[in-house]
């Protein structure tokens, strides 16, 4: 299911439509037979439907709009657990590749172990049936909002906060380099890819490999994110006796170095992606919409 804004209709119908068939979308996700890809799927409808949420706040008051934002985070984060415990057995065994012979064997072993009974003992399928009665019920509410009018400008505006947003979380992050700032960069490198990805239909050559360079952004983030939680665990593992600790140091190391080559990449990147202005972003792709509207009214006529 595409997720773009028709820029030939008026920005609050088009954002209610595409909104309302995301939620529902999301909804549907547990009748699919691989429930990790499921359970994939659902979260990043989730967080795309959460930025479309971003678009839309001028027409929905702040009552509103943080109600519906509440409950669709809620339900995010009922669904977060069963999401590390698909992930980090991959982010495991990447890291076991790329660094084959630098921990011993035993610790490895014994970690994928642990992992992988983590991963059992969570399913992720009951995890979202749990949840899909409140995604339908969200897709519904977006049909029946009381709703202001919406302008393209207000819809650029929104872009360029969350641009703002991202920049300030990049030198957040930046100043210190924390889990907490490195992960609130990553969701809000993710609102301004999902949020680009509405307006592609403006110029897709341009505003696709802005995406794509956002998305490459997400992943590095997403990575070391990962990389945290695995860390958090072989943390744990620590405090169970210094018997138990001596093999995790290796690992330990191996996930900061990894890290810190994750973050390297990525703090060029976001300086790439965040030297433009703000508002020249703004004014940009509110140029592009009207080109684009303007061009599609002489093709109606021609």
């Amino acid at each position: 299911m595409s997720f773009r804004l028709d820029l030939d209709k008026k920005p609050v119908a088009t954002a209610r439509k595409t909104l309302a068939k995301r939620l529902a979308k999301a909804a549907e996700r547990e009748r699919q037979d691989d429930a990790v890809a499921a359970l994939h799927e659902a979260r990043k409808d989730l967080k795309k439907s959460r930025s479309l949420l971003r678009i839309l706040r001028p027409a929905m008051g702040d009552d509103l709009y943080a109600r519906e934002m509440a409950s669709l985070r809620e339900i995010a984060q009922a669904l977060s657990g069963a999401r590390d415990a698909e992930v980090l057995p991959v982010a495991f065994a990447r890291l076991r590749a790329d660094y084959p012979s630098e921990v011993p064997e035993a610790a490895y072993t014994a970690l994928e172990a642990r992992l992988a009974d983590e991963a059992r003992a969570i399913d992720g399928s009951r995890s979202l049936a749990g949840q899909s009665a409140g995604l339908g019920a969200a897709s519904r509410r977006v049909r029946e909002w009381p709703l202001q009018q919406l302008s393209w400008d207000d819809v650029a505006a929104q872009l360029e906060a969350t641009f703002r947003r991202g920049r300030k979380a990049m030198r957040g992050a930046r100043r210190q380099p924390s889990d907490e700032n490195l992960h609130e960069w990553r969701k809000r490198v993710k609102d301004l890819l999902y949020q680009l990805r509405l307006l592609e239909a403006a110029w897709p050559g341009i505003i696709e490999a802005h995406a794509a360079q956002s998305h490459r952004l997400a992943d590095l983030l997403g990575d070391d994110h990962d990389l945290a939680v695995l860390r958090s665990v072989l943390c744990e593992s620590t405090g169970a006796g210094a018997e138990s600790a001596q093999p995790v140091e290796p690992l330990v190391t191996v996930v900061e170095r990894r890290r810190l080559e994750l973050q390297a990449e990525a703090w060029l990147l976001g300086m790439r992606i965040y030297g433009e202005g703000p508002k020249a972003l703004r004014r940009r792709v509110r140029g592009l919409i009207r080109v684009t509207q303007s061009d599609e009214k002489r093709g109606t006529t021609d």
